[in-house]
């Protein structure tokens, strides 16, 4: 009854618990597996920020280190014995704010020789620095260069070339185009042979990218690794150098932003286990929980059986008794005498019968109750010895032929007696 309701709800709370203990741990490995997948991806991420941050400090060092030679060399350059006195008497390198057309640096670097490493001095100067070594480009105001033929300049002109005066954008020390006004450029040695026996006296011929330089006797060959293009290449590596030194601390700044990621992902993942290893826990104590429920509401529905087969026991004994008391009664004993009474009336013959019956039945009743003489009370369980009575399915829960037995014994008793 109520006790049974009673655990029919337990067993849904436990069952409904352990759904959704079953359901928490599946979120539970799902936000694991998740969490899994952003370790491996953001690791992914950082790994590849690693090898971009590798390449840019590779190329930055590299950038630095061949700024730092040629930054090394023109200082060399400057601390010559020559650039020191120069610069006492107050001469100026005679590069010192050149701005030379890119295609055509490497001949005008080629022209001017050793000259592109000298200095410009003032001729009442000249005599002050005498001790020291190095190229001198004097400023006295001298007269200008007689003119080119017109034409050399033709014929420079028909092989592809021009003269290298032109390809001066700035000269901040004035010496540049003074040394460059007698020399042009032709496109390859080729020209250049073609065009020496022509070249007019003090004049000089060199090929645009600087490998061959003529004059009307002598050529030349080799490109000069001269100071125009260090200081050319000083220049583009500084702007190079600065590009280099942000991308590298760009690739710093986002693999320390990964490395971050990449801890947070794995701590996410960590307490996502933790969560998941709660949640089956929690999954397999609701279970147990549920399993505790239905073995409690199996017993109480076990015991309900047993008793109701305990009712239909002692219905049968009853309707056995009651047939046994309306043959008594049909033979004419006195309603108040009891079996024993009854039995002693039909005589010797039915005595001998009809009492055995009751006779068997009080002692096994007590038995049942240990020898008292009472029945055990009705619902209650017996023990061992009265479960071999009681239980239903044996013969006397039944209330059949034993608890009948009686009965039959008296009314034969009672019938012989009449026939007497």
């Amino acid at each position: 009854g109520a006790r049974r309701t009673e655990l029919d709800a337990a067993a849904g709370v436990a069952r409904a618990a352990r759904e959704a203990a079953v359901a928490a741990e599946a979120a539970a490995s799902a936000a694991r597996e998740a969490a899994g997948r952003e370790v491996e991806e953001v690791d992914g991420r950082r790994r590849e920020a690693s090898d971009v941050a590798e390449a840019a400090e590779a190329a930055l060092a590299a950038v630095r280190g061949r700024h730092d030679e040629l930054a090394a060399r023109l200082a060399e350059e400057e601390a010559r014995g020559i650039a020191r006195a120069a610069r006492k008497v107050g001469g100026r390198r005679i590069d010192e704010g050149l701005q030379v057309d890119p295609g055509l640096r490497a001949a005008v670097e080629a022209a001017l020789g050793e000259a592109s490493r000298g200095y410009l001095v003032p001729r009442d100067a000249v005599a002050g620095l005498a001790s020291e070594r190095g190229l001198l480009v004097v400023s006295d105001g001298g007269a200008a260069s007689p003119a080119l033929p017109a034409r050399f300049v033709a014929k420079v002109a028909d092989l592809g070339g021009g003269r290298l005066g032109e390809a001066i954008r700035a000269d901040g020390s004035g010496g540049v185009r003074l040394l460059l006004d007698r020399a042009v450029w032709v496109p390859d040695v080729e020209a250049l042979l073609s065009l020496r026996p022509d070249l007019p006296d003090g004049v000089v011929a060199v090929t645009r990218d600087g490998r061959a330089v003529a004059t009307r006797v002598t050529v030349a060959i080799g490109r000069p690794d001269g100071a125009l293009e260090r200081r050319a290449e000083l220049e583009r590596l500084a702007g190079a150098l600065e590009g280099a030194t942000g991308e590298a601390a760009a690739a710093r700044e986002r693999l320390e932003t990964l490395r971050v990621a990449a801890e947070a992902a794995r701590t996410a993942l960590e307490t996502a286990r933790n969560a998941e290893g709660a949640a089956a826990s929690a999954r397999r104590r609701a279970e147990e929980e549920e399993r505790s429920a239905g073995r409690a509401l199996e017993a109480v529905a076990r015991e309900a059986a047993w008793l109701e087969a305990q009712v239909a026991r002692l219905e049968g004994e009853a309707g056995g008794l009651a047939t046994t008391l309306a043959a008594l009664e049909a033979a004419g004993a006195p309603a108040s005498g009891g079996t024993d009474g009854g039995v002693a009336a039909i005589g010797p013959a039915g005595r001998r019968r009809g009492r055995r019956p009751g006779d068997r039945r009080g002692r096994g009743r007590d038995r049942r109750m240990g020898g008292s003489g009472r029945r055990a009370p009705d619902g209650a369980r017996p023990g061992r010895g009265g479960a071999r009575g009681g239980r239903p399915g044996s013969a006397r829960a039944r209330g059949g032929p034993r608890a009948d037995g009686g009965g039959r014994d008296a009314r034969r008793g009672a019938d012989r007696a009449g026939g007497a």
